[in-house]
């Protein structure tokens, strides 16, 4: 039982080995070739740039909302008659 199992192990090495041998070995130019001793040729590609201006315009569909809401209310009892400064306008400190 014990030499079947050391045939068994021995041809699964020489078999793992002879893989490692012709199918994960690198490959290797030929000498005298067309590539012996030149570096690998690296392809790129490349675009000429030239400074130009941008235009920061957005262009959108829709509607606006306000994401604040101020109601009036006065410190006196009594209606408000009128308000002296313009609709939409940005309101100052105080």
């Amino acid at each position: 039982m014990k030499i079947k199992n050391v045939i068994i192990i021995s041809v699964v090495l020489v078999v793992l080995a002879l893989v490692k041998i012709f199918f994960l070995s690198p490959k290797q130019n030929k000498p005298g070739g067309k590539t012996a001793g030149a570096p690998p040729v690296a392809l790129i590609r490349a675009a000429i740039v030239k400074r130009a201006e941008l235009d920061n315009i957005i262009t959108s569909s829709g509607s606006i909302m306000a994401n604040e809401e101020v109601t009036l209310n006065p410190e006196m009892a009594g209606k408000i008659i009128s308000r002296n400064e313009a609709s939409a306008s940005i309101a100052l400190s105080g």
